[in-house]
């Protein structure tokens, strides 16, 4: 049996999800993640950076390694990836983001980005080596979301893997009564640069001030329960209004049932299943979003139910480490 590695960033927690629901698959598979300050779980937690001496040690216990986020042991350098190619080691991409995106390019072409909120402090440095690299050498290229796929065209795109049916019967995943309440949206950025936090908060205070019955919980910095919790507990979900693309966050928003608000590029919806349930918005159309959601209340039940359809249809992280394993 080929045994499987998953690292070294547990971005949004896809490493450990993958890994778990490969062992369920019958595979024998590892997260092994530095740590980080959501809590989310990996098999083996690495205490410090430690380059050639992890290389030494792994390198004789996994016959794949998959590499998230643009970085390898010897973090900007590929030398270590170069290395297990040579070894006989199946190398697997796995880009989430920052890690690959070219930033110029994104500010040039499109009205609304992340890049321009945060250019250059989010970038890895060695994106551009990252994905000559990959392009030319990995086995397999995923991204994790749609538009990832203009900066290397051999990419797939792999759904994000997300627990969802576990979430869905989570005791705290109940839906909590709203009419005639404060509607509480939830939003949890993990970067609000990138996110457009700024303009949630704009908006929500702008409605406030004109009378309409709203507030937001700023998910920012917490655990990865403490978020979960929140979004359980709230009416409406806002993931991000620059990207164009949804993220974890609204994936696990759609399976504890929430009407999820979130960016989705006009170019990229061809690219997502017909019955995407998202509401799009932007920062020059939040605003309306938002009222005529509020209009629709009784409408959301029934949008909650289809976005959980649709999480379960395409992020069960069972299913997504399935299509993973045909790659392998």
């Amino acid at each position: 049996m080929r045994r499987i590695f998953h690292g070294l960033y547990n971005i949004s927690g896809i490493p450990g999800s993958l890994a778990k629901a490969e062992r369920e698959y019958g595979l024998a598979s590892q997260s092994v993640c530095y740590p980080t300050k959501f809590g989310f779980h990996t098999d083996v937690t690495l205490s410090s950076i430690g380059g050639l001496a992890h290389l030494k040690a792994f390198i004789p216990e996994y016959d794949v390694f998959n590499f998230h986020f643009g970085y390898g042991f010897f973090e900007q350098s590929l030398a270590d990836l170069t290395l297990l190619k040579r070894l006989g080691k199946a190398v697997n991409t796995f880009f989430h983001g920052c890690d690959i995106r070219d930033s110029k390019k994104v500010i040039e072409k499109y009205e609304f980005s992340a890049c321009k909120a945060c250019w250059p402090v989010a970038c890895n440095a060695n994106r551009k080596l990252m994905r000559a690299w990959a392009a030319e050498h990995a086995d397999n290229v995923f991204v994790s979301t749609p538009d990832l796929i203009e900066f290397i065209p051999r990419a797939v795109w792999l759904p994000q893997a997300v627990p969802v049916e576990a979430m869905r019967s989570n005791a705290f995943a109940t839906r909590r009564a709203v009419q005639g309440a404060v509607v509480r949206i939830a939003h949890a950025p993990s970067a609000p640069a990138l996110k457009g936090t700024g303009f949630v908060k704009t908006v929500i205070a702008e409605l406030q001030a004109e009378g309409v019955k709203v507030e937001v919980e700023l998910l920012t910095g917490m655990s990865h329960d403490r978020v979960l919790q929140a979004i359980a507990e709230s009416d409406l979900v806002i993931d991000q209004l620059l990207i164009g693309a949804y993220g974890v966050v609204a994936i696990e928003a759609m399976a504890l049932g929430k009407p999820t608000i979130c960016h989705i590029r006009e170019d990229l919806r061809p690219l997502y299943p017909d019955e995407l349930p998202i509401v799009s918005a932007t920062p020059r159309n939040l605003r309306e979003v938002i009222v005529d959601l509020i209009e629709r209340r009784s409408e959301w039940e029934a949008m909650g139910e289809a976005g959980y359809a649709y999480a379960k249809a395409y992020h069960e992280q069972a299913q997504v480490a399935r299509r993973l394993s045909s790659c392998y």
